[in-house]
């Protein structure tokens, strides 16, 4: 399905991703010391510090040099922050923003969907700022006293999140076990490749934030409404369990599923399991963590040859309406052309990686042309 008027970037920002998330910022009303999306990602210690602000986490900080951690979480916090922004942009495509009010936090109120996207965008990556992610002999329950994968809570005020999961089926596109045989297939997997990354980073960030999260609401329950403490206890729980999924994904071939097991049939390559509108907080986070690039084509990821944030951000046109996202990459690729074979390498495969998002989500994304990327919701 071709656009009948071909997207190019604007003079003004109006049509380009920079000028988008910035209207996006503007349109949500966030409370903070900056003035504009430029200036939080201008550094990734800014990106940082906007969201110890907006999240009020004083512990959310980015390794030093000689970490361990150093190469994993470099820029994290900047990907992380423009994972919220895009996914604001995108809350019209599909109307996600209904869906997850009415089904995800059964509420109407704009500003809810923003702080649960708030929540689950600027998270998500936060395993990769955790020593705990080298750790191959991690053991969650030595680690955290308020276990994520469960619905089986003692103290009584924990009680709006006993049983959960059985009255929250759009939040769930697996199973605690599920989720939890995933973490030992990761495990293995991460053993086999020697990758420095041991254990799976979604599943670490999720089960580590809510512990975080639902300790932090503990020092202020005494004092806080009990509805209140209600709302960020459902918040902390539907924001990490979306986080601790978002990095499952399906077998890509037959030799691979063994490896998955009989936990994880429903992930074998020949299962017709996907990730859709059932999960719409979910589905949302996948397609934006699957679009945003700066990780791929910035300084953090290619030291020799790389753009700049600004120029991958205006150099991206997009139209985003209730039925497609249709996105311009002709002012990038002209960019990127001008770069070793790295870089162009890396921009091919990204595109490759987004034109098989159907292979494990609700999504079609159909190549009009070399350059041109259209995104629908299989009917």
């Amino acid at each position: 399905m071709k656009p009948s008027n071909p997207i190019t970037p604007s003079d003004n920002g109006a049509l380009h991703l920079l000028g988008r998330i910035e209207a996006a910022f503007q349109k949500a009303g966030i409370s903070t010391c900056y003035q504009s999306v430029g200036e939080i990602i201008a550094t990734d210690e800014d990106s940082a510090a906007f969201i110890r602000e907006v999240l009020t986490d004083s512990e959310y900080t980015s390794p030093q040099e000689d970490s361990p951690i150093y190469q994993f979480a470099k820029s994290r916090a900047q990907h992380s922050v423009l994972t919220f922004f895009v996914g604001l942009v995108f809350l019209e495509f599909c109307d996600f923003e209904q869906m997850i009010a009415r089904n995800v936090l059964k509420s109407e109120d704009r500003a809810d969907v923003v702080r649960l996207w708030m929540l689950t965008a600027l998270y998500h990556d936060w395993g990769y700022h955790s020593e705990d992610v080298s750790d191959p002999n991690l053991d969650y329950a030595k680690i955290v006293k308020y276990s994520l994968l469960t619905d089986a809570y003692e103290e009584e005020w924990l009680r709006p999140i006993k049983g959960f999961s059985l009255g929250h089926q759009h939040i769930l596109a697996y199973t605690y076990d599920e989720i939890m045989a995933y973490d030992r297939y990761a495990r293995d997997y991460h053993a086999g490749n020697n990758d420095k990354e041991k254990v799976d980073h979604g599943i670490l960030s999720g089960v580590k934030i809510f512990d975080r999260l639902v300790k932090r609401i503990k020092k202020d329950v005494s004092e806080a409404r009990a509805d209140y403490a209600e709302k960020r206890l459902c918040f902390a729980k539907i924001a990490c369990l979306t986080i601790a999924q978002h990095n499952i994904f399906k077998s890509s071939s037959a030799e691979s599923d063994l490896r998955y097991g009989d936990a994880l049939k429903k992930l074998y390559s020949t299962s017709d399991f996907r990730i859709s509108m059932d999960t719409p907080l979910l589905l949302l986070l996948s397609l934006v963590d699957t679009f945003e690039c700066i990780k791929r084509f910035g300084q953090s990821k290619n030291e020799r040859s790389y753009l700049q944030k600004n120029t991958i951000l205006q150099s991206i046109a997009l139209e985003v309406s209730l039925d497609s996202i249709a996105i311009d990459y002709t002012a990038l690729a002209g960019k990127i052309q001008d770069k070793d074979d790295s870089l162009r390498d890396c921009f091919n495969g990204y595109k490759s990686g987004l034109c098989g998002i159907g292979s494990w989500t609700a999504f079609a994304a159909q190549r009009v042309s070399e350059e041109h990327i259209v995104i629908q919701l299989k009917a």
